[in-house]
């Protein structure tokens, strides 16, 4: 799990150096894409990227809500398979896995993260079986005395 977490450590790097570029390559599933402008998603990006909806400050970090959802389909042949939390901020860097198949219907998950106290990043990662791998962030702090 270790070294799982410093894989992902280091793809976040490679794809901060290339400063996010990599969004340019949209059909690659060896790569972590990003939006090319966050404000302005192109309707295949709003499609890949997971929306997070969670606090943008937190008094208890033992108990931070999360919910992340998709507008994704979910075919046979074409689904989003998993979603990932993870939190480099955190002493434990990996806050779950949350598999999915075209049964589920839709991306939606709900749930109660454990966040260090002070400032963080959440990332999601959501796998497109088709497209990759596709990544959004939130910004969170904990105020001191939390977790």
């Amino acid at each position: 799990m270790l070294l799982t977490g410093f894989w992902c450590l280091g793809a976040f790097g490679i794809a901060g150096f290339f400063d996010r570029s990599l969004a340019s390559v949209p059909t690659s599933p060896e790569l972590i894409q990003f939006p090319r402008d966050r404000e302005s998603l192109t309707p295949f990006e709003k499609l890949h990227i997971p929306r997070i909806r969670m606090p943008d400050v937190v008094e208890d970090g033992a108990n931070a809500p999360i919910i992340v959802s998709m507008d994704h389909p979910m075919e046979q042949d074409h689904y989003i398979s998993s979603v990932q939390i993870l939190d480099y901020h955190d002493p434990i860097i990996w806050k779950g896995t949350f598999s999915f198949t075209p049964d589920n219907g839709e991306v939606y998950l709900y749930t109660q993260l454990r966040i260090d106290s002070g400032e963080s990043t959440v990332y999601v990662i959501a796998e497109c079986t088709q497209h990759g791998k596709w990544v959004s962030e939130h910004n969170i702090d904990v105020a001191v005395g939390g977790c």
